[in-house]
């Protein structure tokens, strides 16, 4: 049992070609104890060299085709790895540009919101500054609006005050006329009606009492016919 599994390891090894015809035969004759030498005829002896010469070449041919086929298939696999090298460089290269591009993009990006939200501010703080001028413009105009009106009020009140003065004293002066064209009847009876008109007109001029007939809009309107009437017809007795 041993031998036949000891043949049978050497017929594997002769198919894989780690030996040759002459080593399995010599393996062979060792394991079953045959002596080839001695046992072979001349022509035999021949016949075994020639095939063991033939068997080494066939075992140096299968040996080289084995050694090329090896050194092909490490070609094969180094022009594979430089390829997938070469490939996982190109990939990495393309991704490398995609990320740099996406970058300058995203940077491109950023710059234009950044140009715009700066530009949003700046229209916004002209708008606030505008608007603030127009504010300070609106309040001088209205502060010089309330000056020209108080002014105009201090005037008027001034205008009115220098009037209310000015009718005082002609009531008074008008008065005291006619009181002395009275004094004077005895001497000229045309001092009577001067006098009338006189105190007429002191009446009609006299602050307190256009006061107090102001009420009354149709003297009022009457009053300012009457006026230059009673004036005319005081100067017109005064000359007679």
């Amino acid at each position: 049992m041993d031998n036949l599994a000891e043949l049978k390891k050497l017929k594997e090894l002769l198919d894989e070609g780690v030996i040759n015809e002459a080593d399995f035969a010599q393996k062979k004759a060792r394991i079953l104890g045959i002596d080839n030498a001695e046992a072979a005829t001349p022509v035999e002896k021949t016949q075994n060299q020639a095939d063991t010469v033939d068997n080494g070449l066939e075992a140096y041919e299968r040996k080289l085709q084995h050694l090329t086929e090896q050194n092909q298939a490490e070609e094969e696999a180094k022009r594979t790895a430089k390829a997938a090298a070469t490939e996982a460089a190109e990939a990495e290269l393309k991704r490398k540009e995609e990320e740099l591009k996406k970058a300058e993009e995203e940077k491109a990006r950023n710059e234009e919101e950044a140009y715009q939200q700066a530009k949003i501010q700046a229209r916004a703080e002209l708008d606030a500054a505008a608007e603030k001028k127009a504010e300070e413009k609106l309040q001088k105009d209205e502060e010089r609006k309330q000056l020209v009106e108080k002014q105009k009020k201090v005037a008027k009140k001034g205008a009115s005050v220098a009037l209310t003065v000015t009718l005082w004293l002609l009531t008074l002066l008008l008065l005291i006329f006619g009181i002395a064209c009275f004094s004077l009847i005895k001497d000229k009876l045309s001092y009577l009606g001067t006098g009338l008109c006189s105190v007429a007109l002191g009446i009609m001029l006299c602050p307190a009492i256009s006061k107090i007939t102001k009420k009354y809009e149709k003297y009022t309107k009457a009053k300012k016919v009457l006026i230059p009437v009673v004036a005319v017809v005081g100067l017109i007795v005064l000359a007679l």
